[in-house]
């Protein structure tokens, strides 16, 4: 619920992943990067509010809250590298390649 009590905000779970996955990194006193986590509705640049991360595991299950673990973060992280793949590809000036190293890079990408 918003702070005046009267309005609710339902968001979906794919929606609050993506938020985390392209929020900035966020990193620790140490400068090591922490591991994802659901940010606060509406603004999302805080962490996420336990009474909120309650709600999302009673929904959804306890896994639903390990994001890297999620199938909507596998499947994206999937589809970034294949894209980083495909422009690596079609940057190829195929003239200074040879046909069997052409070959041999079109099979890791198809890999």
């Amino acid at each position: 619920r918003t702070p005046d009590g009267k309005t609710r905000h339902c968001f979906a779970l794919e929606t609050l992943y993506k938020i985390a996955m392209t929020s900035n990194i966020i990193k620790n006193r140490s400068g090591e990067t922490k591991k994802l986590q659901f940010l606060q509705p509406p603004h999302f640049s805080t962490p996420m509010e336990d009474d909120l991360i309650d709600q999302i595991s009673c929904r959804f299950g306890r896994g639903a809250l390990n994001i890297e673990e999620s199938e909507f973060y596998k499947k994206e992280l999937g589809i970034k590298r294949n894209r980083a793949e495909l422009d690596y590809l079609r940057e190829i000036d195929h003239d200074h390649f040879s046909p069997s190293e052409f070959r041999e890079s079109l099979n890791r990408y198809m890999s």
